[in-house]
């Protein structure tokens, strides 16, 4: 999850704060994320998959499988990157496993058994950062955000900010997270964009040492939460164009300078009754699902609401497809890939640094993964170096399954940097 408004609201609904709950935070956290997952994947209205050249960034998620090896405890909750040398990890170290079993996101998390580890060198090593409330999310190289509850003020009003902490060391000490900056007109080098309270999109500064909202914004009515940062400028992101109500995708290739927007050619207009004024709500039939990267020739798919023949020959065992469309100038513009839906539907997806589309599918059978050269015509193919398992991908260069960590330079071959 990379909205913080969800983050802390959704969270301290649960009970007061006086009386918050590791565990009612990490329950009322995923039981979002879990009903979003569901949407996202098997029943959204629609769903937007932006896959660009080197793309490798994906949403984040902070969901470990469920265990699928009897009672042996899951070892990993979470894996993230900064870059490609600063590695992250959070493991479970108490005997029983963190998750419960038979759910698509862990629902009940023990406290004390989380244990952050960190590595410089692209995993080759690992130093333990110690125990952990949950999982962070990576902001930089060595920047990292985690949430702490604890929201009162000595006011005794709310004060989101005071529920995170902030790391610019790797993890190894920890500070209250200051209160938002003014606007910065640019993402900083290295950084990478989250959403903020507000639901706008958000940068960290490391010369200020605070969160700060990106002074232009993308100009849709974005799904809330999972922009994707993908190399030094490009930021992509996905949501509705306000003025014709259809789907649509904003780039930036100036780090959030300015904003690229085209609608989605032949998507269906949404009835505007039902427009939120900031975000997308769930009602609307998204969040959309977001995976870019850099370079100028990306991919979109949409789900297919015309049920049209596919225009290639389908996969077995893979009951929905989505239409998918390119963009070879950066964004824009987008045609067709073919008449008909031609892309299986899949839970992450990314385009590796050799051109191939490589999707790991929804199917029965996890660990499933299928490729393709043009968005057209895929092909059961797995890339070397990663399991035929359950995996969770944060990003599109690092994953996780129940005992080990995998990471990839390019997207294609992989390796693994951790098991237990």
């Amino acid at each position: 999850m990379t909205n913080l408004h969800e983050l802390f609201e959704e969270a301290t609904t649960v009970a007061p704060p006086s009386r918050l709950s590791v565990e009612d935070v990490f329950a009322a956290i995923q039981s979002r994320q879990r009903r979003r997952r569901v949407q996202t994947v098997l029943v959204a209205v629609a769903v937007v998959a932006v896959t660009a050249t080197a793309g490798i960034a994906l949403k984040s998620n902070f969901a470990a499988p469920p265990p699928a090896d009897g009672d042996r405890p899951v070892s990993v909750v979470w894996a993230g990157r900064g870059d490609s040398t600063h590695l992250y990890l959070v493991r479970n170290t108490c005997d029983r496993s963190p998750i419960a079993a038979a759910e698509l996101s862990p629902n009940v998390r023990n406290p004390g058994c989380s244990e952050l580890l960190a590595s410089s060198d692209g995993g080759a090593t690992w130093l333990s950062r110690g125990d952990v409330a949950y999982p962070p999310r990576v902001l930089g190289p060595r920047s990292l955000l985690q949430f702490v509850g604890g929201a009162a003020s000595p006011a005794g009003t709310s004060d989101p900010w005071q529920a995170f902490e902030l790391s610019t060391d790797g993890g190894s000490t920890w500070r209250r997270l200051p209160s938002e900056g003014t606007p910065i007109d640019t993402m900083p080098p290295g950084m990478k964009v989250i959403d903020g309270f507000s639901g706008e999109l958000m940068a960290f500064d490391p010369e200020q040492g605070r969160l700060r909202r990106l002074a232009n914004q993308p100009p849709l009515l974005r799904s809330t939460g999972f922009p994707v940062t993908a190399g030094p400028a490009d930021i992509w992101v996905s949501g509705l164009n306000p003025s014709t109500g259809r789907l649509a995708v904003a780039v930036s290739h100036d780090a959030g300078a300015t904003w690229t927007k085209r609608d989605m050619p032949g998507g269906r207009v949404i009835p505007q009754p039902t427009l939120p004024s900031d975000t997308l709500s769930d009602s609307v039939g998204m969040p959309v699902q977001l995976i870019a990267g850099e370079g100028d020739t990306a991919y979109a798919s949409v789900w297919d609401a015309s049920a049209k023949p596919a225009a290639a020959a389908r996969l077995a065992g893979v009951e929905s497809w989505l239409k998918t469309y390119r963009t070879t100038d950066g964004g824009d513009s987008w045609q067709a890939v073919a008449d008909g839906s031609t892309t299986p539907s899949y839970a992450w997806g990314w385009r590796a640094a050799n051109g191939r589309i490589v999707v790991a599918l929804i199917r029965g059978d996890i660990g499933t993964y299928a490729t393709s050269a043009d968005g057209v015509t895929y092909a059961f193919t797995a890339p070397p170096g990663l399991p035929a398992s359950a995996l969770v991908f944060t990003d599109g260069s690092i994953a996780f399954g129940y005992h080990a960590v995998y990471f990839s330079d390019d997207g294609w071959t992989w390796r693994e940097v951790w098991r237990d």
